[in-house]
């Protein structure tokens, strides 16, 4: 966030992070009820705490752990062991159901390049660091 805000107010300020955040609060409320999630602090040190948690997070669901549960290419080629649909009775999926998987498989599991270390200027290259 350093990189594209000049300090903590201008972060805590920017109305579209705001509704990002009030938006994904109200989402994890309806995950995990009754706790503290909802209630978006006023402090413009813990609502910066709490807006870096959830830019972290979604950089971590979408990069290392997307890459974790997203490997499924290898389970989805047989039918008989892993159908996106059951017909019942049978014993494997059907011929759309593999053709489909197929489709989906081919189309979505290519290898992509990694984003994770300590290298990331390939990603900010018009941008100077601070």
């Amino acid at each position: 966030l350093g990189v594209f805000y000049a300090n903590k107010q201008a972060v805590v300020d920017d109305p579209e992070l705001h509704a990002t955040l009030l938006q994904f609060t109200h989402q994890m409320e309806l995950v995990t009820p009754k706790q503290e999630l909802v209630d978006v602090p006023s402090d413009v040190d813990k609502k910066y705490e709490k807006i870096v948690d959830m830019v972290s997070s979604h950089m971590f669901w979408v990069s290392a752990m997307h890459e974790q549960v997203g490997a499924i290419e290898v389970f989805v080629q047989d039918v008989s062991f892993c159908a996106f649909k059951w017909v019942p009775g049978a014993l494997i999926g059907t011929k759309q159901t593999a053709t489909a998987q197929a489709l989906l498989m081919a189309s979505t599991s290519a290898p992509m390049p990694e984003i994770l270390g300590t290298d990331w200027t390939h990603l900010f290259k018009d941008l100077s660091v601070p």
